[in-house]
């Protein structure tokens, strides 16, 4: 595990790092799902975070989703860093998401840490003053 030490107007935060964490900085791209190696504890989640600069949010849509599980352990969250808002989703619908801050964490557990490309999804961050993608 590796320590990433955010910083922001009022805190400084480490966050550690697991093996299949992923941190993307660009204004737009793909994310798919990233995988545990057999190696890695069954108590971590998976995690992809996505830092805008400050002044933009980020919209995420889901393009594909393959949850075909019946259990409640198997599901995406979505977290709203600055707003400390989570959200949760489950099952197989396509959904679009947007953050109130420059900052999101999205969350994998059940399948979603052993099958890749069970979920797919576009990002991109948002000017607030024009509401369009960048």
């Amino acid at each position: 595990m590796t320590c990433k030490v955010l910083h922001d107007r009022c805190n400084t935060a480490c966050i550690f790092l697991q093996e299949c964490d992923v941190q993307l900085f660009s204004p737009s791209g793909l994310i798919e799902n990233p995988i545990k190696s057999a190696a890695t504890s069954n108590t971590q989640s998976c995690r992809v975070f996505i830092d805008a600069p400050p002044a933009f949010r980020i919209q995420i849509r889901a393009l594909s989703v393959l949850n075909n599980t019946d259990t409640n352990s198997t599901y995406i969250l979505i977290r709203d860093v600055d707003a400390l808002k989570t959200t949760i989703f489950r099952g197989t619908r396509l959904f679009l998401w947007s953050s109130s801050g420059s900052r999101a964490e999205v969350e994998f557990h059940g399948e979603y840490q052993q099958i890749k490309g069970m979920f797919r999804a576009e990002y991109s961050y948002i000017n607030p003053s024009e509401e369009q993608p960048v």
